[in-house]
């Protein structure tokens, strides 16, 4: 299982610089550690993506392990379409596995914990 996922804000000039400083290690040959990261480059995009609903569908996923959409249906009190197009957003944001199995469709999600880093000072 992957640990951690981190979610976090950061205007675009950080996050190119990051990505150069880890190229310049690359280059080096430096080790660099290995995470998986989502990055919204203002807070009012992460908010269009962090939507409660969509919050309680990755808790419910990960505490109660549905073992397919009808149970997750029954457990966030949701019909399939709604739950479908958020499940479709968070596939898409590598936060949720979709998988088939037993002829069943079973969302799955591969992380411990998902950190959420949002600045607050300059």
């Amino acid at each position: 299982m992957k640990k951690e996922f981190v979610i976090q804000v950061k205007d675009l000039k950080s996050s190119l610089r990051d990505f150069a400083e880890t190229y310049k290690k690359i280059e080096k040959g430096e080790k660099i550690e290995s995470v998986e990261k989502l990055t919204f480059v203002d807070i009012d995009l992460f908010r269009k993506f962090a939507t409660k609903k969509r919050i309680e569908l990755l808790k419910i996923i990960r505490e109660k392990q549905p073992g397919s959409l009808k149970e997750l249906e029954r457990l966030t009190k949701r019909d399939y379409k709604s739950i479908n197009t958020d499940l479709e957003v968070l596939r898409k944001l590598n936060l949720v596995e979709i998988k088939k199995e037993d002829h069943k469709t079973v969302p799955k999600i591969n992380y411990s914990e998902i950190n959420i880093k949002i600045p607050i000072g300059a």
